[in-house]
């Protein structure tokens, strides 16, 4: 039986993976699940004055969820948090979602095209 305290001080919860970003790699650890906080945190960053189909929405939700969800080792091999202004400074809107998609593929949400949906749709 594990005590309620290891979930809290779990250092497997982040799964290392590669993105691939401007011709270069680099090393990302990503939350395997958000919690109800990160959930949290990142609804109420995003603009309430933009629909959601807003570009600005859009940038505002990917920076956050990375911000989130990803974290990279520091000089000293410590896993630290990316800060959200680094984020939005540093990537475009492609390179976020690129990340957000390698995000994605480890917390078990996947990814699918809206053409394939519908194929799939009407097979069935």
């Amino acid at each position: 039986m594990m005590n309620l305290s290891a979930l809290f001080n779990n250092k497997d919860s982040y799964e290392k993976t590669i993105v691939k970003i401007r011709d270069d790699e680099y090393e990302l650890f990503v939350k395997r699940k958000l919690t109800v906080s990160d959930n949290e945190f990142i609804n109420d960053s995003l603009p309430k004055h933009l629909e959601t189909n807003d570009p600005s929405y859009i940038i505002a939700m990917l920076v956050n969820m990375i911000h989130r969800s990803v974290k990279v080792k520091s000089d000293t091999d410590d896993l630290v948090t990316i800060d959200v202004t680094v984020i939005r400074d540093a990537f475009s809107i492609d390179e976020l979602a690129a990340i957000v998609d390698a995000i994605h593929e480890i917390q078990g949400n996947k990814v699918v095209d809206q053409d394939e949906e519908e194929k799939d749709l009407k097979k069935k």
